[in-house]
């Protein structure tokens, strides 16, 4: 019995390790962020999604489905993977992962590309140190203090958010961090992946065209 965190690609479906896609072939039961997404995944890796039982975890799971899936997870080794990257990084899997541990249930992970390793090879800055603050809130309110106190404990952090906030990101941070100087990478490992270099108003002339798309920042106090 288990729970195995299966990290899978943050976009260019190659970079899957050989490892996960053997649990994933073996595994008849699995949980996932969204059912279609994941079928359409595994089908190509060449794994037939007729074949498995899938169950959802996502930002609705209730207390009452969490249970659900522990006892999935007391029965059977069960993989978790997360619509791009590491389940329970930033995810609503950390509540499974949590749930198990209250209740000795082993959890094992299985690691594969990151945002974040992925961004390191572009950075502008020698970084040493740096703070992951992920997700900015979703209330205005709370954004505007997130991006206000930015640097309170560190001179880098690490930011990311959803593809339809790319925009509304940088505009936050050229009104509360003008001087800032950032290293973008938008859509990593995919054939349109594109790194931009400067401060939130320079990074915002580069992407003004786009709309849409995956990105992780590391912004620098300047």
């Amino acid at each position: 019995m288990g729970l195995i965190l299966v990290a899978t690609p943050i976009g260019n479906i190659e970079d899957i390790t050989l490892r996960a896609l053997r649990v994933l072939k073996e595994s008849k039961t699995l949980i996932g962020e969204e059912t279609k997404v994941l079928r359409r995944r595994l089908s190509s890796w060449d794994i037939n999604p007729r074949e498995k039982s899938i169950y959802e975890l996502n930002e609705h799971t209730t207390h009452e489905d969490l249970e659900a899936l522990l006892n999935l997870c007391q029965e059977d080794d069960i993989p978790l993977v997360t619509d791009c990257g590491t389940p329970s990084f930033f995810d609503p899997g950390f509540k499974l992962v949590e749930l198990c541990k209250k209740n000795h249930v082993p959890v094992s992970s299985l690691p594969g590309v990151s945002s974040m390793t992925a961004l390191f090879p572009f950075l502008i800055e020698k970084t040493e140190s740096f703070n992951v603050l992920g997700f900015p809130p979703r209330d205005s309110e709370d954004r505007k203090n997130f991006f206000k106190n930015l640097f309170n404990s560190s001179n880098a952090c690490l930011i990311l958010d959803t593809p339809y906030r790319l925009i509304k990101t940088f505009e936050e941070l050229n009104l509360h961090q003008p001087k800032a100087k950032c290293t973008v990478g938008i859509n990593l490992t995919c054939e349109d992946e594109h790194i931009a270099y400067g401060s939130p108003k320079e990074i915002l002339k580069q992407i003004s065209h786009l709309k849409k798309e995956n990105f992780v920042c590391m912004v620098y106090q300047s």
